[in-house]
């Protein structure tokens, strides 16, 4: 069974630890947890590393932090080898951009992808999760259309990952919108929250944390908070392909399936927030 965790924020937080131990529990390999932190060396680079050596330790999984800070690191051999048997492997990154234009094509995604297929563990938060589906979306003032958004990492092929959603909605609720009608119908956009996190094995999907997971498919808008579980369309996979195994702790009566090609009518809006 291959887990994938995608956090609106917060990885290293107290909140997130339930959310690694979930994705520890079905993951195979050493107790030991790979951090890639990817991104320009400096302060901020550095805290991240501290709260990444701090909060796994406390879930039993000791990290090894391994800076990328350029794409010529990713053609390393030594950071390869830092990957090898680790149970999980955790992506960080300040935006999408730079995981993408870091790690796209290179030895060290296609070790990583490796990684996931003999059972360990994957977990992004924040803007790394934003790169993971077919195309990434970059805020600015006036932001791209869909033709000019770049290349994502296509580890969850046939989506769209926002995260940050509610804080989107207060800060510039008109770009929630312009994403709404912008993205392809035929893309499934997954929109987390604030220390939120969405886990599953591609399939089989269960939000946990404070906030809440909105999924687009079609046109229509299906809102889920903590415990939900639900499936997701047989357009969206995850490389390497997912096994069919069910994720733990989803009952029944959390279980939802949302349908490949939604039929309802009037077209439902995602929960815009204002103010």
């Amino acid at each position: 069974m291959k887990t994938i965790s995608l956090l609106g924020s917060g990885a290293f937080d107290t909140w997130a630890e339930e959310v690694d131990r979930l994705a520890l529990g079905s993951s195979s390999g050493d107790a030991r947890t790979a951090v890639l932190l990817v991104g320009a060396p400096g302060d901020e680079l550095d805290r991240r590393g501290e709260a990444a050596l701090r909060h796994f330790e406390r879930i039993g999984a000791p990290a090894d932090v391994v800076p990328v800070g350029s794409r010529a690191d990713a053609f390393a051999s030594e950071l390869r080898d830092r990957i090898d048997g680790v149970c999980l492997v955790h992506l960080s990154a300040p935006d999408a951009e730079t995981p993408i234009r870091t790690l796209l094509g290179t030895p060290l995604w296609e070790t990583l992808l490796a990684a996931l297929d003999r059972g360990a563990a994957f977990t992004a938060s924040g803007g790394a999760i934003a790169a993971l589906g077919d195309s990434a979306f970059a805020e600015s003032d006036h932001p791209a259309r869909w033709d000019d958004w770049s290349v994502g990492l296509r580890l969850l092929e046939g989506t769209i990952v926002v995260p940050h959603w509610d804080e989107l909605g207060r800060r510039r609720p008109e770009v929630q919108e312009f994403l709404a009608h912008e993205v392809p119908t035929d893309e499934t956009v997954i929109a987390i929250d604030d220390r939120t996190a969405l886990i599953g094995d591609g399939d089989l999907w269960q939000v946990k944390g404070a906030g809440q997971v909105q999924i687009r498919i079609g046109d229509v808008w299906n809102t889920y908070g903590d415990g939900a579980a639900f499936l997701l369309p047989s357009s969206v996979t995850v490389l390497p392909e997912a096994d069919d195994d069910q994720l733990e702790g989803a009952s029944a009566e959390q279980l939802v399936v949302l349908p490949d090609e939604p039929d309802q009518d009037p077209k439902q809006e995602p929960d815009l927030l204002v103010g």
